[in-house]
C-alpha cells in the first residue's frame, strides 16, 4: 500500500461583501466558516461548469465496474442524484485509496498517474454488490438554487482539496489544526487510548494567543469534542439560536465556527442539515441560506468573509486527480489507521 498522501477535491466558496468600488476590499474583521458534510465538487458542481466557469463535467467521464477487465461495465456521470442518496457511500482511508486509483493501477503499485477510476470498482466489490451506490451520480444545478446563486455572485474554488484521502474526523481535525496526529479513521480517542482527547494545537488556540475571539456553533452537539481544543473551553460552545443573535447585533466573534445538525432534534422534529450523503440536499440548502441571510443582515457585513465548505468528499466520483507530491503528512501515527499515512 502507498504511504504517499492523496487529496480529494471538495466544495469552498467564498462570500465576500465589497465596498461601492470594486478596486478595493474593506478590512475583515470577522471569519464565518459554515461547513457540511461529504460532498464532492463534481457531485456538487459538476454540471455547473458551464454556469460558474469551473472545471466540471463534459459527460463523457465514466468508470467501469472492473479496472482489471478493459470489457467490463461502464457506468457515465449523470445529473440524477436524489435528494436522498440511495446509499452512503464509503468514504474509509481505503476505500477512498482504491477509488483513485482502481485495482489494476494498485496490483502494479502505480501512484503516479492519472486516477479516479475505481469509485464504481470499490462499491460494487464491497459495499452493496451489483450496486454503484450512485457514486457518479451528481447534483444537477437546477436542485441547488441557494449555492449555485451564491457561488454565481461571489468565488468559488475548484481547486481545493481534502487533507486526507479518507473520513470525516481526520478532514475536521486538519481544517482546525493542520494535523490529524495520524489518524486516518473516524475514531473518537488519540492513539486509541479510550478517554485520551486529541491534543494537537488549534488555530482556535492561536487565535487566543493574539488576542482574538472565536466559538463554534452547533444545532443539537458540539462535533469536534474529540479535540482538547474543543472540549477544554466548554465557555467557547454557543447554539445556532446564539449565531443568529450575535449576527443581529453585531456581537459576533473574530472567528467563527458552524456546524450542522447531523441527526433528528426530537424536541421540534427538526431532521438534518448537514447535507451527508443520507440526509437531505434541501434541508441543507436552506441551512446555508439561513446563514447566508443572517450574515448579510448583519450590520457587520462589509467586514465579514464567510466561507462555505465540506469537510471531505463522501466517497463520490471527481474528475480530478489529487496531488500525491510534497504535500505534508498528518503529523505522527495512530494504531487507529490501516495504513501508515506519511509525507514519504
Amino acid at each position: 500500500m502507498h504511504n504517499k498522501p492523496l487529496f480529494l477535491l471538495f466544495l469552498t466558496f467564498i462570500s465576500l461583501s465589497l465596498t461601492s468600488q470594486p478596486q478595493s476590499l474593506p478590512k475583515i474583521n470577522y471569519v464565518v466558516v459554515l461547513m457540511e458534510e461529504n460532498r464532492s465538487f463534481d457531485h456538487m458542481f459538476g454540471w455547473a461548469s458551464s454556469i460558474l466557469k469551473t472545471d466540471g463535467l463534459t459527460g463523457k467521464e465514466y468508470n467501469q465496474y472492473s479496472t482489471l477487465d478493459p470489457n467490463s461495465k461502464k457506468v457515465y456521470v449523470d445529473d440524477l442524484s436524489p435528494d436522498f442518496s440511495p446509499c452512503d457511500p464509503d468514504h474509509g482511508y481505503a476505500a477512498t485509496t482504491h477509488k483513485i486509483f482502481g485495482e489494476k493501477q494498485i496490483k502494479m503499485h502505480n501512484y503516479s498517474v492519472e486516477g479516479m477510476v475505481g469509485f464504481v470498482e470499490w462499491e460494487v466489490g464491497h459495499d452493496l454488490p451489483s450496486t454503484d451506490c450512485g457514486v457518479l451520480s451528481m447534483q444537477s444545478p437546477d436542485k441547488l438554487p441557494v449555492l449555485v446563486s451564491l457561488a454565481k455572485e461571489y468565488a468559488v474554488m475548484d481547486k481545493f482539496f481534502a487533507s486526507v484521502p479518507g473520513p470525516t474526523w481526520p478532514n475536521r481535525m486538519y481544517f482546525h489544526a493542520a494535523t490529524s496526529a495520524g489518524s486516518t479513521a473516524t475514531y473518537p480517542w488519540y492513539r486509541m487510548d479510550m478517554g485520551r482527547l486529541f491534543p494537537q494545537r488549534t488555530f482556535m488556540d492561536q487565535l487566543m494567543a493574539e488576542g482574538f475571539s472565536w466559538k463554534n456553533y452547533y444545532n443539537d452537539t458540539p462535533w469536534e469534542l474529540f479535540m482538547e481544543g474543543f472540549a477544554h473551553h466548554p465557555d467557547h460552545q454557543a447554539t445556532m439560536d446564539e449565531f443568529f443573535y450575535d449576527c443581529q447585533m453585531g456581537t459576533l466573534p473574530s472567528y467563527s465556527f458552524i456546524n450542522p445538525r447531523s441527526g433528528i432534534n426530537t424536541t421540534n422534529g427538526q431532521g438534518s442539515n448537514d447535507q451527508h450523503p443520507d440526509h437531505s440536499i434541501v434541508a441543507g440548502e436552506l441551512y446555508i441560506k439561513d446563514v447566508y441571510e443572517a450574515v448579510r443582515a448583519s450590520p457587520l457585513w462589509n467586514e465579514t468573509l464567510l466561507i462555505i465548505t465540506y469537510d471531505e468528499h463522501g466517497g463520490f466520483y471527481d474528475h480530478i486527480s489529487p496531488p500525491d507530491h510534497n504535500v505534508p503528512g498528518p503529523g505522527g501515527y495512530s494504531p487507529s489507521t490501516q495504513f501508515l499515512f506519511t509525507n514519504d
